[in-house]
């Protein structure tokens, strides 16, 4: 008897909630942004980059995760793609100056690691 009790008290409270949570009584649609991820968009030429930006917007499509270059050719990319309605989720990665320590790759110290500038080298400016 206890556990049919304690069974009533949950469905009690989560018809509660359900209710509470519903407000004109139509049923509530889900809102989820959909985005991917576009790998170097800047090496493709201006036309197969409108391409892409096309399908993209035609999927459905209203973020994308990418890297810009900070140049005009970036700036350009990332208007156009804001024209159409989409999104970008940044990268942003650090720049090193030319002399900065680099750490080599090690395979058997650290196979899953390649070599690569420690961030502490980064250029703040």
């Amino acid at each position: 008897m206890r556990h049919s009790r304690l069974q009533a008290v949950v469905l009690l409270l989560m018809f509660t909630t359900l209710a509470a949570s519903r407000t004109d009584g139509a049923p509530q649609t889900p809102k989820f942004v959909v985005g991917v991820n576009v790998v170097n968009p800047m090496r493709a030429k201006v036309a197969a980059q409108d391409a892409i930006i096309g399908q993209l917007k035609a999927a459905g499509v209203h973020v994308i995760r990418t890297w810009v270059t900070p140049d005009d050719k970036g700036i350009d990319f990332a208007k156009r793609v804001y024209a159409r309605g989409i999104k970008i989720e940044l990268g942003v990665g650090p720049l090193y100056p030319p002399a900065a320590p680099a750490r080599p790759y090690q395979p058997k110290e650290f196979p899953s690691m390649w070599s690569g500038h420690p961030l502490s080298s980064a250029d703040p400016e």
